[in-house]
């Protein structure tokens, strides 16, 4: 065997001391940073649990779980292969797929909690022998334009016996904000806006495929949830009202309301002729949170106008928020402190409402196939 020269063993000792030097003075500094947001600006540690789909649909990650925390509210959320929360949809099950945003998924709620949960412990508990199963594909920030995305990508596989569709306050606004949808003024049609070329990834989503642990950082590490807020979130988020801005006129905010209204009839219907297609029934329902909608708004618009047009398009509808107004509903009794979303009492009032509706329409088709020939 040969040896190397002494000053070349010595030099290549120089270059690994000075690389062990760099990368325990960078585990220096990390752990001071660490230790230093843990004391003085502890984060919540929450992980990630989004992914972007080619249609440029964002959806519930496919499977495993996530950590997400607000304050001292520490919740741990499952997904299943299809983006829903919960458990795979039983063998043999009829599927209720209960499209919605935020408060569908059961945002900082115990998945027992969540109002989709709840409803199948109703249904359980009433229908006992019924094979009913609600699976929650509620996912945050979605509106009608993502419900029915998702049912067109995922409807298929499913094959759901019913589609409850959990309209909320913000639903058509997020639609007119989105690039899946588009409205064909010509004939009325809400069409899929055709994506000629896939999306580019955004930061936050190549971050998650490229950077080892990612998941479990983001749940350990202050550090590292402060960074995320600061590079991945920021500037990001901007605030849809600012301080002096130009009211606009009667007659753009009069186009505004038209055209989401429209948009909204085009989806629903569009959901409607997918649903009978597909041998499936359509319901939509409020979540409730509705009530203190002002008469600005798109969706106060379109729900002041919704039971003659879901009632010429043969679609039950139920609006929760008329009920919970005639129950002179106090928000700050049923919302999370601090983030609005329902608390574990205000979901199960909107799964207690939503059953009134629900039930004789299960019933109704839970009779007719049980007395349908063999």
């Amino acid at each position: 065997m040969s040896s190397l020269p002494a000053h070349v063993l010595q030099k290549r000792r120089k270059v690994l001391f000075a690389i062990l030097a760099a990368f325990s003075g960078l585990g220096l500094a990390l752990g001071v940073g660490e230790l230093a947001f843990r004391i003085w600006r502890p984060q919540n540690l929450s992980g990630s649990w989004r992914i972007l789909h080619s249609s440029g649909l964002m959806l519930n990650k496919a499977g495993g779980g996530a950590r997400h925390q607000f304050g001292e509210r520490i919740i741990q959320y499952r997904f299943n292969s299809l983006n829903q929360r919960g458990p795979a949809i039983p063998a043999n099950s009829e599927t209720v797929l209960c499209l919605g945003d935020s408060f569908t998924f059961g945002w900082l709620l115990a998945e027992e909690h969540t109002f989709v949960a709840r409803l199948n412990e109703l249904c359980s508990a009433q229908f006992p022998n019924s094979r009913y199963f609600f699976a929650n594909a509620g996912a945050g920030g979605w509106g009608i334009a993502d419900y029915t995305a998702y049912l067109e990508l995922f409807g298929p596989k499913i094959q759901p016996r019913k589609v409850v569709v959990f309209f909320n306050y913000d639903d058509i606004n997020r639609a007119l904000n989105s690039t899946l949808f588009h409205y064909r003024e010509s004939d009325g049609i809400a069409v899929l806006a055709p994506n000629s070329r896939p999306l580019p990834v955004p930061l936050k989503h190549r971050l998650k495929q490229s950077v080892p642990c990612y998941q479990f950082l983001l749940e350990h590490s202050h550090l590292v949830q402060a960074w995320r807020h600061r590079v991945v979130f920021g500037g990001s988020h901007s605030s849809s009202e600012s301080l002096g801005a130009e009211s606009p006129s009667e007659a753009v905010q009069r186009a505004h309301l038209n055209q989401g209204v429209a948009l909204a009839e085009g989806l629903f219907r569009r959901l409607h002729s997918w649903c009978l297609t597909h041998n499936s029934d359509l319901l939509v329902v409020t979540t409730g949170w509705n009530f203190g909608s002002t008469g600005s708004s798109v969706e106060w618009s379109f729900l002041s106008r919704a039971e003659p047009f879901f009632a010429e398009l043969g679609v039950p509808f139920f609006d929760t928020g008329k009920v919970f107004t005639d129950q002179q509903f106090q928000l700050e009794r049923f919302a999370i402190p601090g983030d609005g979303h329902p608390n574990e009492e205000g979901a199960r009032r909107i799964a207690i409402e939503c059953w009134k509706f629900l039930k004789p329409r299960l019933m109704h088709s839970n009779e007719s196939s049980n007395t349908a020939p063999n």
